[in-house]
This record gives C-alpha cells, structure tokens and sequence, in this order.
C-alpha cells in the first residue's frame, strides 16, 4: 500500500487489488502499466486515481477528487505508478507480454 496526501491534508492509502483493478477498468477501458495498453495521458491517470481512491462515487465525485489533488498530482501519479508496479509483482504479472515468442526457421 502507497499513500499520499491531498491538498486539503487528506491521507489517501492505494490498494492496488483485484476490485480496484476492475473499477479502473471500467472507468478508462483498460488497466495502466498492463502489456499492451494505449499510451496514457495525464488525464487518464487522474480517472485512475480517483477508480482506486475512491471506492464509492457516492461519497465524492471526480470533480471534488480532482480539486483535492491539484498541486499534488506528481506525488499522487508516482505513489499510482508504485502501487501498480507493486501489485503487478504480488500477482506475478511482471514481464508478461501479449505477443508471441519468435521462433528460429530451423
């Protein structure tokens, strides 16, 4: 788990974890940091963001997310980037890829 804090003071903890990973999912269409993902923007990482901090958008919605972490985002994308790669290894989904071995013509 990564934290970081949001301009308000705030203490947001990542948990990178199966529910998480389908939130975003839904949210932006495909998991950052996978094989074979898109290029990413930055406004694709602040909808993941909010997918992963926020469980329940009826608690707080993107708007509110957004204004809170507003002159942290670097920290925050950083702290997002480790909890992938974090998760990624637990689940033993570092080096996979999508495309096929090459083979010799032997």
């Amino acid at each position: 788990m990564q934290e970081f804090t949001d301009n308000s003071g705030k203490v947001w903890t990542l948990t990178m974890n199966v529910r998480a990973m389908k939130r975003v999912k839904a949210r932006v269409g495909f998991i950052p940091g996978q094989p074979g993902t898109p290029d990413i923007d930055l406004c694709i990482l602040v909808d993941t963001l909010y997918a992963v901090c926020v469980e329940d958008p009826s608690t707080m919605t993107q708007d509110q997310f957004d204004d809170r972490i507003d002159g942290v985002l670097g920290n925050a994308i950083e702290v997002l980037e480790n909890e992938i790669s974090d998760f990624s290894q637990r689940q033993g989904l570092m080096g996979t890829t999508t495309e096929q071995p090459q083979t010799s013509g032997n």
